[in-house]
């Protein structure tokens, strides 16, 4: 199958995974990200697994996803602070969010069309979706467009492959500190 990539060196917005490395624990941040997912399903069954989700959050899992945050962040940090890239590490990381998730890929008309799909609505499977996301961030766009702003810490890719601050509030504060 052929691989595209897209031409252009910026997202209009942050990917899921994006908000998801930016997020503060709070209940409604994480409730807005399921209703993306939830709206972006194409099955009916996708779609009921995700509403279940929203109205059972609970500490647990709330605490669940905090720790899976945690140890993502650090992935990404030291992926874009080592200019390393993906290494096998995060492969085999990456490998077991996605038992619970699988892409569905369509070609039609030089066009890539993918879909994703809950497996096992009883695992992971809203970890295993931001990583997807990640992944098929890094494949149309590379890894390189995810950055990591150096005054308010938060993660970026909505600016382009070649910014430095998440917003114009931190670039004055940045040129400020300079």
């Amino acid at each position: 199958m052929r691989q595209t990539k897209i031409k252009v060196n910026k997202l209009k917005v942050n990917p899921l995974f994006v908000n998801f490395l930016n997020w503060e624990g709070d209940k409604y941040l994480l409730e807005k990200l399921i209703w993306g997912l939830h709206d972006n399903f194409k099955r009916r069954e996708d779609k009921n697994i995700a509403l279940y989700l929203l109205n059972n959050l609970d500490v647990v899992k709330l605490d669940n996803l905090t720790s899976f945050q945690k140890i993502f962040r650090n992935k990404v940090i030291e992926m874009i602070q080592g200019n390393c890239g993906i290494t096998e590490d995060l492969l085999v990381w990456f490998n077991n969010a996605f038992k619970y998730v699988k892409d569905t890929a369509l070609l039609e008309n030089k066009d890539e069309d993918h879909n994703l799909e809950i497996i096992d609505s009883e695992g992971p499977w809203l970890e295993g979706s931001i990583i997807y996301s990640f992944v098929m961030t890094c494949k149309f766009f590379s890894w390189n467009i995810i950055k990591n702003c150096p005054v308010c810490s938060n993660f970026f890719s909505h600016k382009g492959r070649y910014s430095k601050y998440c917003s114009d509030g931190c670039k004055a504060k940045g040129m400020k500190k300079s």
